[in-house]
């Protein structure tokens, strides 16, 4: 179990940073508990990796084999202050693909004024395709601030609703849960 007591970055945060660079890595990220952490974030279109994220699979060369299995992940608070940032529940590179289940994505970390982007449960920077699987996933985003807050987001869409998220993953999962409050 991994547990951020204190994780304050003038940037990000970040709860576990993963970057494998190899195709079928056969790893698990399980049974994870990420809370209290924050950062004022950057511009998540140049570098994503420098915003608050609770599990960031990142790396330049293609990954997969990745699975992000029974996480609870909760960020909080109106920390982000820099424009176009962004907090991230998940996170995907785009040369990196997972299998996402049975997590608890919490994500109510908002803007601290009116700069910056906002608020996504999970951010896959280039296609659905990045998802193996994503299914039984439950998710809040709800900041209290101002900024966008989107359960879901695949290169510059946004999907503010559990329909429009499994419209965007092009999956129909048996039992993907939403709960949402805007």
């Amino acid at each position: 179990m991994i547990w951020l007591t204190q994780e304050q970055a003038v940037t990000a945060g970040q709860g576990i940073a993963v970057s494998t660079t190899i195709t079928g890595a056969n790893m698990t990220l399980a049974n994870n508990t990420i809370t209290n952490m924050s950062g004022d974030g950057w511009n998540y279109t140049s570098i994503a990796t420098d915003n608050p994220i609770g599990i960031n699979i990142f790396g330049s060369i293609g990954q997969s084999g990745i699975n992000v299995y029974h996480n609870s992940i909760n960020l909080y608070g109106n920390t982000l202050n820099q424009t176009s940032a962004m907090s991230m529940g998940i996170y995907l590179a785009s040369l990196s693909n997972a299998d996402i289940r049975n997590n608890s994505i919490v994500n109510n970390q908002g803007l601290l004024g009116a700069t910056g982007y906002g608020t996504v449960g999970v951010y896959a920077v280039t296609s659905n395709a990045q998802f193996t699987v994503i299914n039984n996933n439950n998710y809040y985003v709800s900041p209290t601030g101002s900024g966008l807050a989107y359960i879901g987001q695949i290169a510059a869409a946004g999907s503010l609703n559990l329909g429009a998220w499994q419209t965007a993953t092009a999956r129909m999962p048996t039992a993907f849960q939403e709960i949402l409050s805007t």
